[in-house]
Formats: structure tokens, C-alpha cells, sequence
């Protein structure tokens, strides 16, 4: 779902791994599985019937953002290190 929430803000494989945690190939592999899940061929695609999905179940429906899981700790694992 995580990377579902990156793919919907736009964000490239390789960003969406580092913000994640993952491998570059990783993230690709999940999109794949995304665009399969949805039926479409690309990332608009799923943005766009993402979009669809949420008007028609409005009421109820909640997101979480991706970045508030950071909330009150670094962004960054200690394992990554810092730029």
C-alpha cells in the first residue's frame, strides 16, 4: 500500500525506494503488480482510475499519508545512514 501512496504522489521507482526502504528493482516489481491489479499499462493510468476509485467511495474512505509514519523519528534508518 506503501508504495501505492509514492506511485500516487508521481514519484520515480528510485525515490520511491529510498523513501521506503527498498531496491530500486524491488519497487519495480511492485508496481507491476499495481498496473496488473488495476488492468492498465501505466502509472497515469493508475493514478488516474486511483482517482475514479476514490469519488465513487468517498464516504469512508481515509488515506494516510505516506510520510506521517515518520512522525516523531528520523526519516532516515539507521542502516541508510544520512546524506
Amino acid at each position: 500500500m506503501e508504495v501505492l501512496q509514492w506511485l500516487l504522489k508521481g514519484y520515480s521507482n528510485k525515490r520511491i525506494a529510498k523513501e521506503v526502504g527498498l531496491l530500486p528493482d524491488t519497487v519495480k516489481l511492485h508496481v507491476g503488480g499495481i498496473m496488473k491489479k488495476f488492468q492498465v499499462h501505466s502509472r497515469g493510468e493508475v493514478i488516474a482510475q486511483y482517482g475514479s476509485l476514490v469519488k465513487e467511495n468517498w464516504s469512508g474512505f481515509q488515506s494516510e499519508s505516506p510520510s506521517s509514519r515518520f512522525v516523531g523519528r528520523s526519516r532516515l534508518s539507521p542502516s541508510l545512514g544520512s546524506e
